[in-house]
């Protein structure tokens, strides 16, 4: 499958799999170890990104030879690790492995981003919850009485710059099901922050969430780091009686004119567990659509922007594409296979998770003349899931791609692009 030439090369390209197998320490005895751990990551991480999400399908490719050359071995060696292996490599991982590996992740990424963006004005860091229902007794899966199911409840961290909509998910926090919204988020700032801060010493950083972030402790030490940022707020009552006038005046205008009706204003406005009162900026909107009755559309949102209401809110609006980078992660990155009775293992697949997508997206700069919005799947179905044709003659190994496949001449653009010769 063509999938893993391309695969490999962008892995050797970012130094990504090797800097991972680095951090995991290895426990087992050096006279009997047949795989090492750096083919047994790629094995998984290869195939993940290739579309094969359990490990009984990465073992009946175990003989692929396509797949042996990108885990480093050659045509006439033995088969890549078994099922029985590669689940017990999932479930050796220790909490320091998993932390070593996080870390060697983020900084791959972030080497790789800063020569894309060398000096951007503003840095926007995107965090979200997401709900990833089990179905058996793994570890940490508790009841979620707002998702009504059992479940982890992962925390998703991204990246963006300036007006670049594209997201970079970065670190991905398996928590137990019922969580708290602010449960490791500020331990995953502390980490990530000053790293951000050495790399891009003159951008700022903003971080928007939703209004379950919206929290004192939270917010003084955003506040303390100088970072920015804009985070959704739950109507209430207060709130409520500072915008009533301005939600009839829109109302009546709404109804006169048949049409949707919006207006932006702030406020200042201080919770009761918050330390201070904080600017909020408020939408108050009535939608107006044929054949249904108006309906009100009133919003909230702490920040630290100075601009106008309406600008705040659109600044804000780049959060909401978070949830399309979960659902890549989820549909694409099989985030959420977490069949694992151990919650480390668990952990570990999110890892895998995280580093496949990464993988995958590196190729889009490659297609469609650069274009950065392709998703998973669709490079996934035209660039990797293509059959080769893999002849060795005593010099070399030739690969070859079928005469009529349609994307060839991008494959081809694509593989050059990323040195895939030799393999």
């Amino acid at each position: 499958m063509a999938a893993f030439l391309l695969l490999k090369a962008r892995d050797r390209k970012m130094n990504l799999c090797p800097r991972l197998a680095d951090a995991i320490l290895d426990r087992r005895d050096a006279a009997k170890v047949e795989h090492s751990l750096l083919s047994q990551l790629q094995q998984r991480i290869f195939a993940l990104a290739a579309g094969y999400a359990d490990t009984n399908q990465a073992a009946a490719l175990a003989n692929d030879p396509m797949f042996k050359l990108a885990c480093g071995r050659s045509l006439d060696d033995s088969a890549l690790a078994s099922q029985p292996t590669l689940s017990r490599f999932e479930n050796t991982a220790s909490a320091s492995d998993l932390y070593r590996m996080s870390s060697a992740f983020i900084d791959a990424l972030l080497a790789l981003l800063q020569k894309r963006h060398r000096a951007p004005r503003r840095i926007w860091m995107d965090v979200d919850p997401t709900c990833t229902p089990t179905y058996g007794a793994q570890q940490l899966t508790l009841f979620n009485g707002y998702y009504d199911t059992w479940c982890y409840l992962p925390l998703v961290f991204t990246i963006s710059f300036d007006a670049d909509p594209r997201k970079y998910p970065l670190v991905l926090l398996l928590r137990p099901g019922n969580a708290d919204a602010m449960q490791g988020v500020l331990p995953v700032l502390r980490r990530l922050i000053p790293r951000l801060k050495t790399l891009w010493r003159k951008s700022h950083l903003w971080l928007r969430a939703d209004s379950a972030f919206a929290r004192s402790d939270l917010l003084d030490w955003l506040d303390q780091q100088r970072i920015g940022y804009d985070i959704g707020v739950a109507s209430n009552g207060v709130l409520a009686r500072e915008m009533k006038e301005a939600l009839e005046v829109v109302r009546e205008l709404a109804t006169r004119d048949q049409e949707t009706v919006t207006f932006y204003l702030d406020t200042l406005y201080r919770a009761k567990r918050w330390s201070r009162p904080r600017r909020v900026l408020c939408k108050v909107e009535v939608v107006h659509a044929l054949e249904k009755a108006p309906r009100d559309n009133v919003r909230y949102l702490v920040t630290t922007g100075t601009s106008s209401p309406k600008h705040g809110f659109g600044r804000y609006y780049g959060h909401s594409d978070m949830e399309n980078s979960i659902k890549e992660l989820k549909h694409d990155a099989a985030l959420g296979r977490f069949s694992c009775s151990r919650a480390s293992a668990n952990q570990f697949r999110a890892i895998l998770s995280l580093v496949a997508l990464t993988l995958v997206q590196g190729l889009a700069s490659s297609w469609k003349g650069g274009e950065l919005r392709s998703q998973m799947d669709t490079l996934r179905t035209c660039l990797l899931k293509v059959a080769v044709r893999v002849k060795e003659t005593a010099r070399r190994i030739v690969i070859e791609l079928a005469e009529d496949y349609p994307w060839k001449h991008r494959f081809r653009r694509c593989a050059l692009g990323l040195g895939a010769v030799p393999i």
